[in-house]
């Protein structure tokens, strides 16, 4: 087990509709560029709202729809046996939907922590302007690449603000 913390970037899309969110797609990517990429077998089409069916299903790529326990059984080996920090870009509703195919903030495995980290509010509380980031990616709503766009961002926050303002300075068990 790795001491040091590896940074993983984050991104997921999903359904909002009156029984909750419903996980369409995951993207992740970690420190190294390296992948995990995954489509839900467990949302329906049909029920999508608008938004959705015009904006994210058209870009779910060919990656064969998987359930939710291959999903989760997918991003535990992807993870594997670092000490995780999850970034993302006003990443609330990506958590949650990462923690629920655990069934729970209390399920995630012992070395991950019980929050995820916003590159949105990091770049905000230190006055880093939206036009210091990079470009949004060409392709919005496809989870993958916003994962990877997420990365850029906190390398630009990285050399901008350096590694010890971006940690936080709490250890992961104070939640």
């Amino acid at each position: 087990m790795s001491k040091e913390r590896v940074d993983f970037f984050m991104n997921t899309e999903f359904n909002q509709g009156p029984e909750g969110l419903t996980l369409i797609s995951i993207g992740m990517v970690d420190a190294s560029g390296n992948e995990f990429y995954a489509v839900s077998n467990a949302f329906h089409p049909e029920e999508c709202n608008r938004y959705v069916q015009r904006k994210v299903l058209p870009r779910l790529g060919s990656s064969p729809p998987i359930s939710p326990d291959e999903i989760k059984l997918g991003i535990a080996q992807f993870i594997g046996k670092t000490r995780p920090a999850f970034w993302g870009y006003c990443p609330s509703f990506d958590w949650v939907l990462i923690s629920t195919l655990w069934q729970g903030l209390g399920n995630l495995p012992s070395k991950w922590p019980k929050y995820s980290l916003c590159l949105r509010q990091l770049a905000l509380d230190h006055n880093v302007p939206s036009s210091a980031m990079p470009p949004k990616p060409g392709k919005p709503h496809y989870a993958l690449e916003d994962a990877h766009w997420c990365r850029e961002c906190h390398g630009v926050l990285m050399n901008r603000l350096g590694r010890d303002q971006i940690l936080p300075r709490r250890s992961d068990t104070d939640f």
